[in-house]
């Protein structure tokens, strides 16, 4: 049974010595990486891991060798056999033999490579829409929400300039607004609103 779970588990997994080799690893290690089990039990970590992650990565390495910490956890990058970096989450933790010495080392790597690539994309489209919004003057409202209009996701100093109220009470609900918007006018503005799904639209309303 242990075998299987070690062999099949859907993260990668490997006991490592306590100088960084690797002693055991299973297939979904092997696939991450691009190397073979025999291939990977001649290597060490260190020479897996990119330069620039190593030094905190030995650290903890240190402190859970002399007792300091249980276990740690990391996001860090592993060099590929084919040269890619590639982004991992590595939990660690240490075995100790009868006599309470280091023995070996558990290391699960999770791949979260295309998590960060989402988050890399994700921060570059948010810098593009921070700098489209600063373009605007503070006399112009802009907000985001959820299709639902249950969430407000952004909100500019636009709103507080315009309509005089703080922005928080727009996090709260995203649809208080309404309540400033001229009796005359809160009909027509609500009926667009209810719309679904919500459509673009141009709208002139008094506040």
């Amino acid at each position: 049974m242990f075998e299987k779970t070690f062999h099949f588990c859907p993260v990668g997994l490997a006991h490592v010595s306590v100088d960084g080799s690797f002693i055991r690893v299973n297939k979904r290690l092997c696939d991450f990486l691009g190397y073979s089990d025999e291939e990977l039990t001649t290597l060490t970590f260190q020479e897996l891991t990119a330069p620039d992650y190593l030094d905190e990565d030995l650290s903890y390495l240190e402190r859970l060798m002399a007792g300091d910490i249980d276990d740690y956890a990391i996001e860090k990058r592993y060099v590929r056999r084919d040269g890619e970096q590639v982004w991992a989450k590595l939990t660690v933790s240490l075995v100790r033999d009868q006599r309470g010495n280091p023995d070996y080392f558990i290391s699960i790597v999770e791949d979260i490579d295309e998590k960060k690539r989402i988050q890399s994309e994700l921060f570059q489209v948010d810098a593009l829409f921070s700098k489209i919004v600063s373009a605007f003057s503070d006399r112009t409202f802009i907000w985001v929400a959820t299709p639902d209009l249950s969430k407000l996701q952004y909100v500019n100093d636009g709103y507080s300039n315009i309509f005089g109220r703080n922005e928080y009470e727009l996090y709260c609900n995203p649809m208080s607004f309404i309540d400033h918007v001229h009796e005359d006018d809160k009909a027509r503005v609500l009926k667009l609103f209810s719309q679904r799904p919500l459509q673009n639209w141009d709208i002139q309303y008094r506040i």
